[in-house]
Protein backbone atom coordinates (compact mmCIF):
# COMPACT_ATOMS: atom_id res chain seq x y z
CA UNK A 1 0.00 0.00 0.00
CA UNK A 2 1.15 3.82 -0.96
CA UNK A 3 2.53 6.04 2.36
CA UNK A 4 -0.39 7.86 3.04
CA UNK A 5 1.78 9.56 5.72
CA UNK A 6 1.10 12.96 3.52
CA UNK A 7 -2.05 13.40 5.04
CA UNK A 8 -1.38 12.43 8.31
CA UNK A 9 -0.88 15.27 10.88
CA UNK A 10 1.52 14.77 14.06
CA UNK A 11 1.56 16.51 17.06
CA UNK A 12 1.83 16.16 20.98
CA UNK A 13 -1.69 15.47 22.67
CA UNK A 14 -3.48 17.46 25.11
CA UNK A 15 -5.44 16.19 28.23
CA UNK A 16 -8.72 16.76 25.78
CA UNK A 17 -7.39 13.79 23.97
CA UNK A 18 -7.42 11.58 26.70
CA UNK A 19 -10.58 9.70 25.73
CA UNK A 20 -9.61 9.57 21.94
CA UNK A 21 -6.69 7.91 22.77
CA UNK A 22 -8.08 5.44 25.13
CA UNK A 23 -10.51 4.45 22.58
CA UNK A 24 -7.57 4.32 19.72
CA UNK A 25 -5.99 1.60 22.39
CA UNK A 26 -8.65 0.10 23.06
CA UNK A 27 -9.48 -0.46 19.74
CA UNK A 28 -5.85 -1.87 19.29
CA UNK A 29 -6.52 -4.37 22.24
CA UNK A 30 -9.60 -5.54 21.49
CA UNK A 31 -8.12 -6.49 17.56
CA UNK A 32 -5.31 -8.29 19.28
CA UNK A 33 -6.62 -10.12 22.38
CA UNK A 34 -10.60 -9.45 21.97
CA UNK A 35 -11.16 -7.86 24.57
CA UNK A 36 -10.22 -4.55 26.41
CA UNK A 37 -10.73 -2.96 29.51
CA UNK A 38 -11.30 0.79 28.64
CA UNK A 39 -11.68 2.18 32.30
CA UNK A 40 -8.47 0.18 32.83
CA UNK A 41 -7.10 1.70 29.84
CA UNK A 42 -8.33 5.49 30.81
CA UNK A 43 -6.48 4.99 34.61
CA UNK A 44 -2.91 3.66 33.59
CA UNK A 45 -2.85 6.46 30.45
CA UNK A 46 -4.10 9.83 32.44
CA UNK A 47 -1.41 8.01 34.99
CA UNK A 48 1.24 7.74 32.38
CA UNK A 49 -0.19 11.51 31.18
CA UNK A 50 -0.12 12.69 34.76
CA UNK A 51 3.69 11.45 35.58
CA UNK A 52 6.13 13.81 36.60
CA UNK A 53 9.02 12.78 34.17
CA UNK A 54 6.87 13.22 30.98
CA UNK A 55 6.27 15.94 29.26
CA UNK A 56 3.21 15.37 26.98
CA UNK A 57 5.00 18.22 24.44
CA UNK A 58 7.93 16.45 23.82
CA UNK A 59 7.15 13.04 25.10
CA UNK A 60 4.48 11.36 23.09
CA UNK A 61 2.91 12.21 19.95
CA UNK A 62 -0.40 11.21 17.87
CA UNK A 63 -0.75 10.78 14.42
CA UNK A 64 -4.27 12.23 13.27
CA UNK A 65 -6.40 12.20 9.74
CA UNK A 66 -7.08 15.91 8.40
CA UNK A 67 -10.07 15.35 10.23
CA UNK A 68 -9.30 15.19 13.46
CA UNK A 69 -9.37 11.59 13.42
CA UNK A 70 -6.73 9.86 16.19
CA UNK A 71 -5.00 6.98 14.51
CA UNK A 72 -1.61 6.52 15.93
CA UNK A 73 -0.27 7.14 19.12
CA UNK A 74 3.61 7.29 20.70
CA UNK A 75 4.78 7.83 24.37
CA UNK A 76 8.19 7.74 25.36
CA UNK A 77 9.34 6.68 29.19
CA UNK A 78 11.58 6.05 31.73
CA UNK A 79 14.38 7.74 29.81
CA UNK A 80 16.36 7.95 33.02
CA UNK A 81 15.70 4.40 34.13
CA UNK A 82 19.62 2.79 34.40
CA UNK A 83 18.03 -0.70 32.64
CA UNK A 84 16.24 0.63 29.70
CA UNK A 85 14.42 3.54 28.35
CA UNK A 86 10.84 2.50 26.77
CA UNK A 87 8.74 3.44 23.58
CA UNK A 88 4.73 2.29 23.35
CA UNK A 89 3.29 2.78 19.97
CA UNK A 90 -0.36 1.83 18.40
CA UNK A 91 -1.68 2.23 15.02
CA UNK A 92 -5.54 1.96 14.67
CA UNK A 93 -5.92 -1.23 13.27
CA UNK A 94 -7.96 -0.17 10.30
CA UNK A 95 -5.25 2.39 9.67
CA UNK A 96 -1.72 -0.34 9.79
CA UNK A 97 0.20 -0.26 7.05
CA UNK A 98 -0.28 2.82 5.41
CA UNK A 99 3.19 4.48 6.73
CA UNK A 100 1.71 5.38 10.34
CA UNK A 101 3.90 3.54 12.83
CA UNK A 102 7.63 4.71 11.34
CA UNK A 103 6.56 8.17 11.57
CA UNK A 104 5.77 7.85 15.02
CA UNK A 105 8.98 5.34 16.07
CA UNK A 106 10.85 7.92 14.49
CA UNK A 107 9.63 10.70 16.44
CA UNK A 108 10.20 8.58 19.58
CA UNK A 109 13.99 7.49 18.30
CA UNK A 110 14.74 11.20 17.54
CA UNK A 111 13.46 12.20 21.01
CA UNK A 112 15.01 9.27 22.57
CA UNK A 113 18.31 10.46 21.02
CA UNK A 114 17.97 13.80 22.49
CA UNK A 115 18.03 12.46 25.64
CA UNK A 116 20.99 10.16 25.01
CA UNK A 117 23.95 11.94 25.95
CA UNK A 118 22.45 11.61 29.62
CA UNK A 119 21.78 8.26 29.50
CA UNK A 120 24.21 5.77 30.30
CA UNK A 121 26.74 4.33 27.49
CA UNK A 122 24.86 0.66 26.99
CA UNK A 123 21.40 2.63 27.68
CA UNK A 124 19.22 -0.21 26.27
CA UNK A 125 15.62 0.87 24.21
CA UNK A 126 12.83 -0.95 24.88
CA UNK A 127 10.17 -1.07 22.33
CA UNK A 128 6.55 -1.99 23.11
CA UNK A 129 4.03 -1.85 19.97
CA UNK A 130 1.03 -3.06 18.27
CA UNK A 131 2.23 -1.42 14.67
CA UNK A 132 5.21 -3.12 14.76
CA UNK A 133 5.09 -5.97 12.29
CA UNK A 134 6.05 -4.30 9.21
CA UNK A 135 7.99 -1.90 10.61
CA UNK A 136 11.85 -1.59 11.17
CA UNK A 137 12.81 -0.69 14.76
CA UNK A 138 16.33 1.65 14.63
CA UNK A 139 19.45 0.05 15.77
CA UNK A 140 19.60 -0.30 19.53
CA UNK A 141 15.94 -0.69 20.27
CA UNK A 142 14.19 -4.26 20.93
CA UNK A 143 10.87 -5.30 21.45
CA UNK A 144 9.57 -6.09 24.54
CA UNK A 145 6.26 -7.16 23.44
CA UNK A 146 5.09 -7.02 19.63
CA UNK A 147 1.27 -7.52 19.94
CA UNK A 148 0.45 -8.44 16.14
CA UNK A 149 -2.20 -10.63 15.82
Amino acid sequence: MPDQTTAIVFRPPTLADLDAVVALIVACSQAIRGTADAANERRVLRGDWEREDIDLATDAWLATLPGGEIVGYALVFDLRMAEAATCDSYVHPAHRDRGIGTPLIRLATERLMREATSLPSQQTVIYGSTSTATTTLPAGCSKRRSSQP
